[in-house]
């Protein structure tokens, strides 16, 4: 009887083990399965979030290059004006955002004067129909995307005002096929057959990963993705399942990302297929697996929002991205233990430049101002230009001698004589630079740069770099000012 028992419990006990562990191994399977999809999921939608944010930046930067070139030239505001054309030209010719064409019309909307690199839509294109109702409201105007010739344009419209009131509308027109907007999403690239799409209030295509998408509409997303929302889908388009990413820029525009379900949880399917036996044995091994993954797919993400976050002008870094890569040199540091300083410098008589030569002129001082101080930094040194004439370096494993002939390179590129404008320029900076050797002071890092600049500025020192230190418990500052040559 014993005997039977035996023969008969070991293998029953034998297949409630397997039939546990296969359970066990489904059950944990779809948990991580659900968990690492909603990760996913997350990680797509605060990269959507970005990108609407960026977008909308982008698209102040362009009302504010409208809202200078209406400024800029005394404009006669009368019928086929002979000087209103030539100042419109000026005005497309050196706009960074917005150089297709321009118009200049009266407070009504009829259009006076205009030059353009093409034909201009018609006055009662549809796509008018938001920038008019933004103007009544008093803010300046966005079309949405209008076809002229079969060229999808975009149009700003701002006031001109003389006299202390609005005289006039000045509509600048950007071409969506190759605005920088446009050059910025195609350099998008998300994942197996995800493509990003800006779109206008009528769901048509300004600006998007694929550009033959550009100035058609974008059919079959749901009536939430552009209902001023943010959120993540799943929708069944042309018979197929895609993921669809969206969050609203403002005015009615939207960013949306689409990619194909399977492959957006790739990963998750490929690990269904492994035998239920191994996944359980293997369990901590995958989850170990999936943390580094997902780690790996977040500096994707970040890298990817980098490239979205730089100064159109000088195509440095901003201030926002500075910001990202201080705190990922700061992670780093903290683990190495190795010096980490910021060089924080501001261009001298700046405004001087931009009150006797124009604001052009002051341009084009920062962004050969933005080569010099790229040309002489490492490649693993981080540039940036955080406002106006200040700019800043992010510098990893430098001792304070280093630090120091740094900031002695960047004085003598940027003095360099400079021809512009016709006339000869001498550039100079004062620059100020922190080290910090401990993390436990790291948020005083560019303050203290900064600090050091401002000493150089008024004449204090001809260079300083504050050293950031700590011995044992005890912190102190180890203020270093250096002689550097100017």
């Amino acid at each position: 009887m014993l005997s039977v028992v035996r023969k008969t419990l070991l293998p029953l006990v034998s297949v409630c083990l397997v039939v546990g562990l296969g359970v066990l191994a489904a059950w944990g399977h779809l948990t991580t399965a659900r968990h690492v999809d909603a990760a996913q999921r997350a990680d797509r939608l605060r990269l959507e979030q970005t990108l609407s944010g960026l977008t909308s930046q982008y698209l102040q930067f362009a009302f504010l290059d409208s809202s200078r070139a209406a400024a800029s030239e005394r404009w006669e505001l009368r019928p086929r004006s002979a000087a209103d054309r030539v100042g419109l030209r000026r005005v497309v010719t050196g706009s960074h955002l917005a150089g297709y064409g321009a118009t200049l019309t009266d407070l009504t909307g009829r259009p006076l004067t205009s030059w353009a690199q093409g034909p201009l839509p018609a006055p009662t294109d549809p796509g008018f129909a938001p920038l008019r109702a933004s103007l009544l409201a008093g803010k300046p105007g966005l079309s949405s995307v209008l076809q002229s010739a079969g060229r999808p344009l975009v149009a700003f419209a701002v006031p001109v005002v003389q006299g202390g009131v609005p005289a006039g509308l000045l509509l600048a027109y950007a071409d969506a096929r190759t605005w920088p907007l446009q050059d910025y999403d195609s350099t998008i690239l998300l994942g197996d057959g995800a493509a990003t799409y800006v779109l206008d209030p009528h769901r048509v295509v300004a600006a998007s990963s694929t550009q033959s998408a550009v100035g058609r509409p974008l059919e079959g997303l749901p009536a939430v993705a552009t209902a001023g929302g943010n959120g993540v889908a799943d929708v069944h388009r042309a018979g197929v399942t895609q993921v669809v990413s969206y969050s609203p820029v403002g005015g009615g525009w939207t960013t949306v990302t689409v990619q194909g379900k399977d492959a957006f949880s790739a990963g998750v399917r490929s690990r269904s297929q492994r035998d239920a036996v191994v996944l359980v044995v293997l369990l901590t091994v995958v989850v170990v697996a999936l943390a580094g993954l997902n780690h790996l797919r977040q500096q994707a993400l970040r890298r990817l929002a980098e490239e979205r976050l730089h100064d159109p002008l000088t195509g440095l870094g901003q201030r926002g991205l500075f910001t990202f890569r201080l705190e990922a040199a700061l992670a780093r540091q903290r683990r190495s233990r190795r010096p980490l300083a910021v060089v924080y410098a501001d261009l001298d008589a700046f405004k001087e430049v931009n009150d006797t030569l124009g604001h052009n002129v002051g341009d084009q001082l920062l962004v050969a101002v933005g080569q010099r101080l790229r040309s002489v930094t490492r490649d693993d040194d981080f540039v940036a230009r955080l406002g106006g004439d200040e700019f800043a370096v992010v510098l990893e494993g430098v001792e304070v001698g280093e630090v120091a002939e740094v900031v002695e390179r960047l004085q003598e590129a940027v003095q360099q004589p400079l021809a512009l404008g016709g006339t000869v320029l001498h550039p100079r900076i004062s620059v100020g630079a922190a080290l910090l050797r401990d993390p436990e002071r790291a948020d005083d890092l560019l303050r203290e740069a900064d600090m050091a600049m401002y000493q150089v500025k008024k004449g204090a020192a001809p260079g300083a770099v504050v050293v950031l230190e700590a011995l044992g418990s005890t912190s102190r500052d180890e203020r270093q000012p250096l002689s550097l040559p100017r």
